[in-house]
């Protein structure tokens, strides 16, 4: 793995939530490049695991292009969707 620094600054809005002042203020402060998710499998909002299983099976069949899922393992239940544990 290449941990060389990275050519351009690249950063992630929280929630991934940004405006145009967001993107002023990045770009002020040397930011070139915003990097947010290609699939949100909703599990923060209460989708349900065959929602969520559904969102990684696609990113699956897409292989090999590149793609970021949002996901959260919550303290709670700890649980992935099951295809998850197979695109790692």
């Amino acid at each position: 793995m290449n941990l060389a620094p990275l050519a351009d600054k690249q950063f992630r809005p929280p929630y991934g939530a940004y405006n145009n002042l967001v993107l002023q203020v990045a770009a002020e402060r040397g930011y070139t490049k915003m990097i947010l998710w290609s699939d949100d499998t909703g599990d923060a909002s209460g989708a349900s695991m065959k929602s969520q299983e559904e969102v990684m099976e696609n990113v699956i069949q897409s292989f090999p292009a590149p793609r970021i899922v949002l996901q959260h393992c919550t303290i709670d239940s700890g649980e992935f969707p099951p295809s998850f544990n197979t695109v790692g």
